[in-house]
């Protein structure tokens, strides 16, 4: 009896962590790097909107940040915890030219995020779940890595503006949008919606034609640009949990907040939520754990950047430090201060 008395109480904590872990997984968001030369050089820091950690959260999921220039030791340790990765919008130079050669080959950033996609690949490849999401640039640079062609990307004028997504009979039987009801899809065709700011991005033919791209991806939605030239929308993995959408759910989400009490029932509301939903739902089947309690990973905190307000579209930004990933230790404040006392 005292023996089954000790196995229950050492069986006991790994039951409340898989409990924990299935109720509330831990996604990375790999930061970018900063787009705000004058007071955060890109150099030194990288970023990250808090709307895309308010989309996790919504999602029901905790997030965490994977800094694009960590050391690979720390990158690995924190790979290993979280239960997926989420590759966010921005201006990296995805691709670069070789001083050598004249070529366009792979950037820095790239490199980085393809040691993530690298990963995941194994992950999935051994059995382990590990589910990956994108926006804006991140299916960009998913796609990227996959293809190995700095060279994908066609130019689209599509810059901040809400507009259409074409779902068809492949959109509607996707895992991607598996949650959407047939009014979601209707409403999405029917009103502007998703918001876009990308002046970049993937023809659909381009996709459906590429030699690497073309057994990997399907395109679960398409859109066009200001100019009726079609592009690729929603993007998910034939074989691979991997996922992207070329445009801005987070910054709808961020319309809704703005206006005071969400409004739970609205169509707008749930085109977003139901992709949240469905990407934290892929992060439960990675038995991946996360030790929240633990220093070291604390670190990783989103809240331990250095937050600012930079627009009523940018209003609260988290910046961090190169190599420096301590508690926060600046109070929220106006981009407005900096310029005017020079703080940066």
């Amino acid at each position: 009896m005292r023996f089954l008395y000790l196995l229950a109480l050492s069986i006991l904590p790994s039951i409340l962590i898989a409990k924990s872990h299935k109720d509330k997984p831990v996604i990375g968001i790999f930061t970018t790097p900063s787009d705000f030369e004058e007071e955060f050089n890109r150099r030194d820091y990288s970023y990250v909107k808090h709307s895309y950690a308010e989309m996790i959260q919504e999602g029901g999921a905790e997030a965490v940040v994977i800094p694009w220039d960590l050391n690979e030791p720390d990158m690995m340790r924190l790979l290993m915890s979280v239960n997926g990765v989420l590759f966010t919008g921005g201006t990296a130079e995805l691709a670069v030219i070789d001083k050598q050669t004249g070529e366009r080959i792979l950037g820095p950033y790239t490199l980085q995020a393809k040691k993530v996609i690298d990963y995941a690949l194994k992950q999935n490849d051994e059995g382990e779940y590990f589910p990956i999401l994108g926006i804006c640039q991140g299916p960009q640079v998913i796609t990227m890595v996959i293809s190995e062609d700095p060279n994908l990307f066609y130019g689209f004028d599509h810059k901040g503006q809400n507009d259409y997504l074409i779902f068809g009979k492949e959109g509607r039987s996707s895992r991607l949008f598996s949650l959407y009801p047939e009014k979601l899809f209707e409403h999405l065709e029917q009103n502007k919606i998703m918001y876009f700011e990308h002046q970049f991005g993937i023809k659909p033919e381009v996709l459906l034609n590429h030699p690497k791209l073309k057994d990997f991806f399907d395109i679960a939605s398409q859109s066009k640009d200001d100019n009726s030239e079609p592009l690729v929308a929603a993007i998910e993995g034939k074989n691979y949990p991997f996922y992207g959408v070329q445009y801005h759910p987070e910054n709808t989400l961020q319309e809704h907040r703005n206006k005071g009490e969400i409004d739970r029932e609205n169509d707008d509301f749930r085109s977003i939520y139901y992709i949240a939903k469905f990407f934290v739902d892929e992060a439960r089947k990675s038995t991946h754990y996360y030790p929240m309690d633990d220093e070291n990973m604390q670190r990783f905190r989103v809240e331990n950047g250095e937050r600012v307000y930079l627009t009523s579209k940018w209003y609260d930004v988290y910046f961090y430090r190169s190599g420096d990933l301590k508690p926060d230790q600046i109070d929220f404040y106006d981009f407005r201060l900096l310029r005017k006392f020079k703080l940066a």
